[in-house]
């Protein structure tokens, strides 16, 4: 039998990749690959990749001597390099997968690893045998997009149903594959309840936001923006939502189309969902050149009940701008804010001046991202009480989860509830 080794490596990207263009890259290269007895995969986090090959010694050592030499990645980092018995992705000649951070950490074994801002490229040899063993297992491959060799068996435990991605990236992804929402739950910790769901951009058998994001061509991402809410919308009522909903919205189409949410608006009032039970959310990352300009255009909106959401407020660099022209009705502190805060201390005098300024302009605050219920209490502690992450629900996909609570603590008699923020004419 000829010899195998499989090496993985890991590497920092040093350009910006549309998903979609690397699935392509990787589907042109599959027939040399299968030529020359290459396997394996690469996963993407839009800043890293992390690659197996697996083949033959001197193909495999020629393949990484390549990439080496590859402007488009650098800091790399051999972390193995050793014989195979038996190849582990023989079906495969070379796949491609965009992965979220939050898929990054469902991988068994290394959610602390990622909770802690590892990247791939900081792996150690453990943990990639662990990245490997999630898709060697059949747990993750039905994400993969790549060709499987035609009449080969499936590995048992693969997905015998997983979505063919194997054609070029359409203009239209929403004709090719079809569009769909998974919903996440925001609860309120003080009501125990459900006050909003956040539609989330998914394929139609449940491909990432990043897969299906990076398939569309940077002309029609605004009206891909907008059709999407108008079906985002139709689903949450089929689904029955009795609470709001929460829409992403691309900032710029207010630029290029002051009457964007018209839309928005229409789809609302025909699936009998209330205005004011719309909330759109800008992430505060996104350009906008124009503040007083996008205020207007979106008060007109407000004016006739929708509520607008700044999310990931912390991690760009207009947050406070923004603020002094355009005061939402909700902000949702970034992820990296709220991660590990019970121990980071800089990271809580940020939070708390970020709350307290909010509380002045009588701004909602929820944090997102919230997993350990030690992350919960230092911001119950702090007069937060509006909450999203997976300790309460996962997005669910087609459907409107219902959150789990932790247990309340017993409070104190010196503690009150004068903290909270929800702004005065809500409480009810």
């Amino acid at each position: 039998m000829q010899p195998l080794i499989h090496i993985a490596y890991a590497s920092k990207a040093t350009q910006a990749f549309d998903p979609g263009a690397l699935a392509q890259l990787m589907q042109s290269a599959s027939s040399a690959n299968e030529r020359r007895g290459l396997t394996g995969f690469l996963l993407y986090d839009n800043r890293h990749f992390f690659q197996l090959l697996e083949g033959p010694p001197a193909v495999v050592e020629e393949t990484f001597q390549k990439i080496v030499a590859d402007a488009r990645h650098g800091e790399i980092v051999r972390i193995l390099n050793e014989p195979l018995p038996a190849r582990q992705f023989d079906e495969w000649s070379m796949s491609f997968m965009a992965m979220a951070p939050g898929e990054l950490r469902a991988i068994d074994g290394l959610q602390d690893v990622f909770d802690a801002d590892a990247t791939f490229t900081q792996l150690n040899p453990a943990q990639a045998r662990r990245v490997i063993a999630a898709f060697a297992d059949g747990r993750w491959r039905q994400n993969i997009v790549g060709r499987a060799s035609q009449g080969r068996a499936t590995v048992p435990g693969a997905a015998t149903d997983a979505p063919d991605l194997t054609a070029p990236a359409s203009a239209a992804w929403a004709s090719a594959y079809g569009r769909s929402y998974a919903y996440q739950p925001i609860v309120d910790t003080a009501a125990l309840k459900v006050v909003s769901y956040e539609a989330l951009v998914r394929g139609a058998r449940g491909e990432s936001a990043f897969q299906v994001l990076g398939a569309v061509p940077a002309a029609q991402l605004h009206g891909f923006d907008a059709e999407g809410r108008t079906e985002a919308i139709a689903q949450a009522a089929r689904l029955g939502i009795a609470c709001d909903l929460n829409l992403n919205f691309m900032p710029q189409s207010a630029v290029a189309s002051p009457r964007v949410l018209d839309s928005t608006v229409a789809a609302a009032r025909r699936c009998g969902i209330g205005l004011d039970r719309i909330v759109i959310e800008i992430t505060e990352t996104e350009a906008i050149q124009d503040h007083r300009g996008f205020s207007e255009s979106i008060d007109v909106y407000r004016r006739q009940g929708l509520k607008v959401a700044i999310d990931d407020f912390g991690a760009g660099y207009s947050g406070l701008n923004l603020l002094a022209e355009f005061q939402p009705d909700q902000i949702k502190v970034d992820i990296a804010l709220v991660r590990q805060i019970q121990v980071n201390g800089p990271r809580q005098s940020i939070v708390r001046a970020i709350v307290g300024l909010c509380r002045e302009l009588c701004i909602d605050v929820i944090a997102e991202g919230i997993e350990s219920t030690d992350q919960l209490r230092w911001l119950e502690d702090e007069g937060v009480h509006l909450f999203q992450g997976y300790l309460f629900a996962k997005p669910g996909f087609e459907c409107l989860p219902m959150p789990a609570f932790p247990q309340p603590r017993q409070m104190q008699p010196s503690q009150t509830q004068a903290q909270t923020l929800t702004r005065p004419s809500q409480q009810e």
